[in-house]
Formats: structure tokens, C-alpha cells, sequence
């Protein structure tokens, strides 16, 4: 069961990173400046680790990609949507907001990343997990369980660390402002 475990913690970090850098790549492009997307300090975004993980278990032994595509869609704008409102409510401040686009709900979803997200969930299914999988098992059991314990430290005091620092904030948005945007165009 242990080792169970510390193998999915180590899968959830693994995803976390790679929606961390998605996050920073394609944000800090949009915005022409480097953009810490995150609620936490480390190099890792929770909710693509939740989203993955929540694919592998529920989608995991589902073969047709149709299908992996519109569940996981389900599946992953309910994450967002949910970890929007919960930040939100918990801290007073939007980590993402979608206000200005057409197809959007109330600002915490958006159709485009939607569809993203379903084809994101495709690749990691099919392409992605396969690989981690073959590699991950490689390791001995006691090295996944000491990486796993280690990770869980640094990722429990961040959350921590994060939320205390957070709390007391009166910021609304965490990333720059349309307007700042706008300017950064026009300077460029």
C-alpha cells in the first residue's frame, strides 16, 4: 500500500512540474515578461497534478480516445472551476481569470483551455503516463518512498509557507493586469 502510494506522489510531482512549466512557458510568452502562475513558491502547479492523477484513475483503462477526451474535459474544467472558487474564497485573489474571453464562466473556465485540457488529458494517457510508468519502475521501491517522503515535505511546508504568506494580502489578481499587458505590447 506504501508503496502504492509514494509511486502516485511521485507521479502527482512529476505532472505538477510539467504543468508548472506548460504555465510558465505559455503565460510568460502572453504577458512578454516571466510569470509566477502559482499559488506556491516551488516549481509546481497542484491542480495539473490533480487533473492527471484524476485521469489516470478514473480514464486510466479507457481505450478510445473519444471518449478519454469529453470525460476528461468534464473531468479537468471541474478541477479548475472548483480550485478557482476555493482560492477565490480562501485568499481574496484570482490565480487565473477569463473575464474578457468569449466562452467563458464566470471568468474560472474557458471552452479554448477546455478543449486544451481534453487533448492534454489525451497525451497524457496514451503517450506521456506510459513513459513515466515504464521509467518509474526502474527505481527501487525504497528510493520511490524516500523521493516520495521528501517531496511531500518540501510540497507540505511550501502549502504552508504559501497560504500564511497569502492570507493576509489584499491583492485581488496575482498576475499582471490587462493594462500592464497593453503596455508591455506597446513598449515592445
Amino acid at each position: 500500500m506504501i508503496e502504492l502510494l509514494a509511486h502516485y506522489f511521485v507521479l502527482f510531482m512529476i505532472y505538477s512540474f510539467i504543468g508548472w512549466l506548460f504555465e510558465e512557458i505559455t503565460c510568460s510568452i502572453g504577458y512578454r515578461q516571466l510569470v509566477n502562475q502559482g499559488f506556491l513558491k516551488g516549481p509546481y502547479l497542484p491542480i495539473y497534478g490533480c487533473g492527471a492523477m484524476l485521469n489516470l484513475l478514473v480514464l486510466g483503462k479507457i481505450d478510445n480516445p473519444v471518449y478519454i477526451f469529453i470525460c476528461s474535459i468534464i473531468l479537468t474544467t471541474s478541477i479548475e472551476y472548483i480550485a478557482s472558487f476555493l482560492l477565490e474564497k480562501a485568499f481574496h485573489a484570482r490565480w487565473w481569470d477569463y473575464s474578457n474571453y468569449h466562452y467563458q464562466l464566470h471568468g474560472r473556465v474557458w471552452l479554448w483551455s477546455t478543449l486544451a485540457f481534453g487533448g492534454l488529458s489525451i497525451l497524457e494517457l496514451k503517450i506521456v503516463n506510459p513513459i513515466l510508468e515504464y521509467y518509474t519502475y526502474y527505481f527501487p521501491e525504497e528510493t520511490v518512498q524516500y523521493s516520495a517522503a521528501l517531496m511531500f515535505v518540501i510540497f507540505f511546508l511550501d502549502l504552508l509557507f504559501s497560504a500564511y504568506r497569502q492570507y493576509g494580502k489584499k491583492e485581488y489578481y496575482r498576475f499582471p493586469s490587462t493594462t500592464q499587458r497593453s503596455q508591455n505590447k506597446m513598449a515592445a
